[in-house]
């Protein structure tokens, strides 16, 4: 019995047993897992550019500084007008205090007035008793009495209504007060930030390249990173979208590293037939990792702790080679007619039952 394949094509491997993965082959970009970004605070013209990407920053370090003209006029105007609330409050202040002082003396002499109305009908009702005195004088006495009680009572009640109402526009004058307080603390504040200072230690990453560019308020001027853990940004077809999902494990492969991690967001929206999701490392300060360093990301879809499983050997494969299948019994090894050039490290190999031919499709991707 001749053989129908040629002894060159024939390649053999050990079958061995172990765990097996699927995969998803993605694309990965490997950025820092926390950057900071400084806006602009007010609309300003870029002055000087204090600091250039690369630069190692410490907390407080400035980094552009603004044009701040337009801004220190806003303040003194904001100053000039918290000057005049002021001058307002206190001559409403004085003027309470007049008018008080005026009432309270009001009150004073009514008071008196009182006093010796009262003193005139107790002499009238002495007399009245001793028949010295007519009824009319008396109850005249007695009507004198009751209007300067009632007299005395209205500029108490305008006393007490004064203080209220001066009270209220006091209060009202101090809120507008504390308005302007608060405007003031912000434009001071937008004047120190004029000079943009990083909050935490990082290295910069991108700034401004143009000295008198007008940025608007919230633009972003610079970018400082934190270099001491990344992250991965990573993007796929969309054909994959449901597949995909947080905590699915995943393998990051770049320089002849490969690190462990774990799916940790999968962005909703889907752009130009991409999709994009983060892997967050299982050693985020690996020394080998840097910036927009490119790396592969498989996506571990299945996994099997035990199964037959032959590992790929590459090799000049003839362009018609586009299938693979293994044949062998269960204590032989297995041998491959053709090995498709997928980025594969392991194939399943099941045992056959009989010595015929049989065909099996590539299972998945393991770690290598």
């Amino acid at each position: 019995m001749r053989p129908s394949i040629p002894r060159e094509r024939l390649r053999l491997a050990r079958v061995t047993v172990g765990p097996i993965e699927a995969a998803i082959m993605a694309t990965g970009t490997v950025v820092p897992e926390v950057e900071r970004v400084l806006s602009s605070p007010l609309d300003a013209r870029v002055l000087r550019i204090l600091e250039h990407p690369g630069a190692q920053l410490d907390v407080g370090t400035p980094v552009v500084e603004l044009d701040t003209s337009e801004s220190v006029l806003a303040l003194d105007k904001i100053v000039k007008d918290l000057k005049i609330k002021e001058n307002l409050q206190a001559q409403s202040r004085l003027t309470l205090e007049k008018s008080l002082v005026d009432l309270a003396g009001r009150i004073e002499m009514k008071t008196l007035d009182l006093q010796a109305a009262q003193s005139r009908l107790q002499s009238n009702q002495q007399l009245f008793t001793d028949n010295l005195l007519s009824r009319e004088a008396l109850r005249q006495s007695e009507l004198a009495v009751k209007q300067t009680e009632i007299e005395l009572g209205q500029l108490r009640g305008e006393r007490a209504n004064a203080e209220r109402t001066n009270a209220v526009q006091l209060e009202g004058l101090s809120l507008e007060r504390g308005g302007l307080d608060k405007e003031a603390a912000q434009a001071r504040r937008l004047l120190d930030l004029s000079t943009t200072k990083s909050d935490r230690k990082g290295v910069l990453t991108w700034v401004l390249s143009q000295e008198g560019a007008l940025v608007h308020r919230g633009d972003v001027i610079a970018r400082i990173a934190d270099l001491s853990s990344f992250r991965v940004d990573g993007s796929v077809s969309d054909v994959h979208v449901g597949r995909l999902h947080p905590g699915m494990p995943a393998v990051v492969r770049f320089n002849e590293e490969t690190l462990d991690g774990t799916i940790s967001e999968v962005y909703p929206t889907v752009e130009n037939g991409v999709i994009r999701f983060t892997v967050a490392l299982a050693r985020p300060s690996h020394p080998s990792l840097r910036p927009n360093l490119r790396a592969d990301v498989l996506v571990i879809t299945d996994r099997k702790p035990r199964t037959l499983r032959v590992k790929q050997v590459r090799s000049p494969t003839p362009p018609h080679a586009r299938s693979s299948w293994f044949e062998g019994t269960r204590r032989s090894a297995c041998r491959s007619r053709s090995v498709s050039p997928v980025l594969t490290t392991w194939r399943c190999c099941r045992a056959c039952a009989s010595p015929t031919r049989s065909s099996f499709p590539t299972c998945a991707i393991t770690r290598i």
